[in-house]
């Protein structure tokens, strides 16, 4: 008989064997075979060492378990009993699995309730070759699994049938090996791949089962002191006390049996090993005992196959490179390890050059081996188990129960991406192949670089992925968007960036370990990318302190970076200043110049921009600038800092010109680095525009308005937030423009969809109230105008707070309004608070004074009051003079132009220099600001032929 396996030696521990016959026969093997005496003492050894705990429970036919009823009994294995079981709400048979209470123990909950997660996340794992796992749940509190019902028997059973030709056993493992990659790209780890764990479906397909000693990547386990490091027998894959071996040892890599984490690289050297064994009919190591084991598999020495085996070298070589002992030997992925094992181009030509006499000799078979694929083609389909057609459903199914607007267009832009990406990744993986096995262009060491760059983008496309399988609101808002801030695949072909990459720590337990924190920074990217920061942020926290547990300053770097920008979008700019101060610290110590040159970007962003402090944003993006000349291609980053600058000059710093140039800087550099239909791209058209209407270019500004607003349309659809905040800057330009009827239809249109989706008290309605209320003033509707704009000031206050800087320039609005109509006692205290706020918010020298002090010296003008008059607006002039702000500039220059005339004869010509520079400003303020140029013609024609009249 075979060695015993976990099932057996329960049963003999539990007196449980099927019949006297069977005890003879165990006893008659525990004679004869040294290791399994070995493995059942200390089996018998470990058990009584377990807590006690109750059986699980005898469930008769017909007994409901959650809402599955039971009909009968499968089997009973170390973690668990499996029955058979009916689905009544969808009408299908299942396997249920019942874990054992002692595989979960019962003094620790938390163990429980984390067995209970992990289950959950395996059933939110779609994939042709991996047991589907329908549902998880608790039962007499006990985990119990529903599970795909896959009657076709192991791997194992298959093999031992008699021989297979070793293209049928690759072609096996090559569907298994599929499964674990799956896993993998899920965040989960088998820990004990074996052909027991590989199961025939009724469809032909080989899919992997039994996780049950599957952690999540990134989750810290239990202390697993290896029974193999002192030489002890080993323990079965059942046991997991502490102190027990988890895992099958004969298939465990060299860091399990020392007790070390398993990480995706340990299930491949398993794969490896159950591989080798099938192909060549004796397993790679030597060993008769647990001992001798552990010796040879820490000492790498791999038995040589038998003389009559007839497998490629190639496959051996493949195999070998996943049984090295140093996990940085191996293979960098199980994709890459599959890649390598796949059938070769030439033979695949010689098989096609047989033709129809091969056909005709072999048959069927034949057909199924002629259309292998070559080893440079993807051995599995792209994104399988993460975006294939199944999940793709759900996601879309999950966009529309949100219930949102936009979110059919949402999905179908993120269904088109996520398919265009799955394409350009086996594309990637493909050229990488040829160059270095088919063309002999580029290294195995640059094929691996290029591989790990493709895994990477892999994980993050999963991250978001599952994200998007139950979407919210939120999720779906952001998802084109997300989709725009996965990380771009052209690295993955730049060798010279490749290989400027931080290099992973040597330690191979701390490389385990990153990799799997790898995992989980992905997760915690998707969750900021998709919107979700305050998720993002407690992700981030943990990532902080693990990476700063393993002292590995790079993955630490990245973590703080990732905090801080969570932060930021939260509104919390202190801890997210604190947070980058330290992710560029934490860069410089682990010589990652990229996350420190982004950790300075979003400085400059949050000092300068948030923060509206024009000094320390200007600071910190001159520091940004001088890290990213060291950087290969930094085009795309070299943008993101422009747009940054733009903002800090435009919004804080009223330099117009600067911030124009800027974000024509910004924007020539996304469109070369991302192309003309990134989201980011028409971010930057958009804001080019915005910047130009300001200036007062309306000319040149109307097709960068109209450009953003098609993109984002195209893009996101036309009931997108975003495609609204176009919407509304176009209507805002075309009012400039004097078109006020196309403008006020454009802004009711947006303030109507912001108002569905928002609700009518929400900031960004307010937006377009102001606008509103500007264009009925243009249009002659006083009353309503006022009415509109303190509409729009209520909400402000009520949502924003009473001392808002939004506050005080709605107030600066509202008071042009009551001036024009005569109002004047309303509009002098609109124009005082609305000063008073900006000075409590942003001090003397705030430019965002100019348009409340043009305002306040035009009123004192007309009431006579020259000093007063006078003094505001040379005030205005010295704060925006300089800042190429036209439509505060023109107005305070006139208003000052007809005080000096009135006031100070001897000043007139002064004056009449003034109404001239008013004169250019109004002609490029466009049609919002009052007065109209033609005013000023007028006035100066008036003027300038009588110097001495008042």
């Amino acid at each position: 008989m075979q060695c015993l396996d976990e099932n057996t030696l329960l049963e003999i521990a539990q007196g449980k064997l099927a019949s006297d016959e069977a005890a003879r026969e165990v006893e008659a093997h525990l004679d004869s075979c040294a290791t399994c005496r070995q493995l059942f003492v200390h089996f018998l050894r470990t058990s009584t060492r377990l807590q006690p705990a109750k059986e699980v429970p005898a469930l008769a036919r017909g007994a409901l378990v959650g809402r599955y009823v039971i009909e009968d009994l499968l089997g009973a294995g170390g973690m668990g009993v499996v029955f058979r079981a009916y689905d009544p709400e969808l009408d299908r048979k299942i396997a249920l699995k019942l874990l054992r209470p002692s595989s979960v123990p019962s003094r620790d909950d938390e163990a429980r309730a984390r067995s209970l997660r992990e289950a959950q996340a395996m059933a939110r794992l779609s994939h042709p070759n991996v047991i589907a796992v329908y549902d998880a749940g608790v039962f007499q509190d006990q985990v119990f699994l529903a599970m795909e019902l896959a009657a076709g028997g192991s791997l194992r059973e298959w093999l031992s049938a008699g021989p297979r030709p070793w293209r049928q056993v690759l072609d096996a493992f090559l569907q298994a090996g599929r499964g674990l990659s799956a896993a993998h790209a899920a965040g989960l780890v088998h820990r004990d791949f074996k052909p027991d764990n590989v199961l025939l479906g009724s469809d032909g397909c080989w899919r992997v089962t039994d996780f049950g000693l599957a952690r999540s990547i990134g989750v810290p386990e239990q202390r697993e002191r290896s029974s193999a490091a002192t030489g002890e027998p080993t323990t079965t894959p059942t046991l997991t006390q502490d102190g027990a071996l988890l895992g099958t040892p004969a298939y465990m890599a060299p860091e399990q049996l020392e007790g070390r984490p398993a990480t995706p690289s340990t299930d491949q050297f398993g794969f490896c090993v159950a591989l080798y064994e099938a192909l060549y009919g004796t397993r790679p190591f030597a060993g008769t005992d647990l001992r001798r084991l552990r010796a040879e598999h820490l000492s790498g020495r791999v038995q040589p196959p038998p003389g009559a085996a007839r497998v490629p070298l190639r496959v051996r070589r493949a195999l070998l490179r996943g049984l090295s002992q140093d996990e940085r030997a191996r293979h960098p992925s199980m994709d890459h390890l599959l890649c390598a094992l796949a059938i070769d181009r030439a033979a695949r030509r010689r098989l096609i050059s047989l033709g129809g006499v091969f056909v005709l000799l072999t048959g069927a078979w034949s057909l199924q081996h002629i259309s292998q694929d070559p080893p440079c083609r993807a051995t599995r389909q792209p994104l399988a188990g993460i975006w294939d057609e199944a999940q793709s459903r759900t996601a879309h199914q999950a966009f529309a129960a949100t219930g949102l607007p936009y979110a059919e267009s949402a999905w179908g832009a993120v269904d088109a991406a996520f398919r265009r990406q799955a394409g350009a990744l086996v594309a990637m993986r493909t050229e990488a192949c040829e160059a270095s096995r088919l063309r002999g262009e580029q290294s195995e060491e640059v094929l691996d670089l290029r591989n790990a760059c493709l895994d990477r983008r892999e994980r993050e496309l999963g991250a978001l992925a599952r994200l998007f399988w139950k979407a919210e609101p939120g999720t779906v808002e952001n998802a084109v968007q997300a989709v725009g801030a996965l990380t771009g695949l052209r690295g993955c072909a730049d060798v010279e960036a490749l290989r400027a990459v931080v290099k992973p720590p040597e330690d191979p337990v701390i490389r385990g370990r990153v990799e799997t924190l790898r995992t989980s920074a992905a997760q915690a990217k998707a969750l900021y990318d998709a919107g979700s920061w305050r998720g993002a942020r407690d992700a981030a926290q943990e990532l902080v302190r693990a990476a700063g547990e393993l002292g590995y300053r790079p993955l630490e770097a990245d973590s703080l970076l990732l905090l801080g920008r969570a932060q930021s979008e939260l509104g919390d700019y202190e801890a997210a200043v604190q947070s980058l101060l330290r992710a560029a610290l934490a860069a410089e110590a682990g010589q990652h110049d990229e996350a420190k040159v982004r950790a300075y970007v979003k400085l400059a962003e949050v000092t300068g921009y948030r923060q509206r402090s024009a000094e320390k944003g200007t600071q910190w993006s001159e520091q940004a600038a001088a890290v990213i000349e060291h950087l290969p291609h930094s085009d795309e980053v070299k943008g993101e800092l422009a747009l940054v600058r733009a903002r800090i000059a435009v919004f804080v710093g009223l330099k117009l010109q600067q911030g124009l140039d800027d974000a024509q800087e910004g924007l020539r550099l996304l469109n070369a680095s991302l192309g003309p239909d990134h989201p980011r791209v028409a971010e930057a058209r958009g804001l080019v525009g915005t910047i130009l209407t300001y200036v007062g270019n309306l000319d040149q500004a109307l097709p960068f308005q109209e450009e953003a607003l098609a993109a984002r349309t195209r893009l996101l659809g036309s009931n997108h937030p975003e495609t609204v905040k176009s919407l509304s800057n176009l209507a805002n330009l075309l009012a400039t423009r004097g078109d006020f009827a196309r403008a006020a239809e454009l802004n009711d249109r947006a303030l109507a969809l912001r108002i569905d989706s928002l609700g009518p008290e929400h900031p960004m309605t307010t937006w377009n109230l102001v606008l509103k209320g500007e264009i009925l003033h243009q249009q002659g509707g006083g009353d309503e105008a006022a009415k509109v704009m303190r509409e729009a000031l209520r909400v402000q206050e009520k949502v924003l707070g009473p001392d808002h800087q939004r506050v005080a320039s709605t107030l600066a609005a509202l008071g042009r309004i009551l001036l024009e109509d005569g109002r004047y006692d309303e509009a002098r205290a609109a124009f005082e608070r609305s000063i008073a706020i900006d000075l409590k918010a942003a001090g003397p020298t705030s430019s965002m004074l100019g348009a409340p002090l043009a305002g306040l010296g035009e009123l004192h003008l007309r009431q006579g009051r020259w000093k007063q008059a006078r003094d505001a607006l040379e005030r205005c002039l010295g704060l925006v003079a300089d800042k190429a702000y036209p439509s505060v500039a023109g107005p305070a220059r006139f208003a000052l132009a007809r005080t000096l005339w009135a006031s100070s004869p001897g000043e007139r010509g002064r004056a009449l220099e003034l109404a001239r520079e008013a004169l250019g400003d109004l002609r490029r303020a466009g049609s919002l600001v009052w007065p109209r140029a033609a005013e000023v013609e007028e006035w100066i024609a008036s003027h300038s032929s009588d110097s001495r009249a008042p």
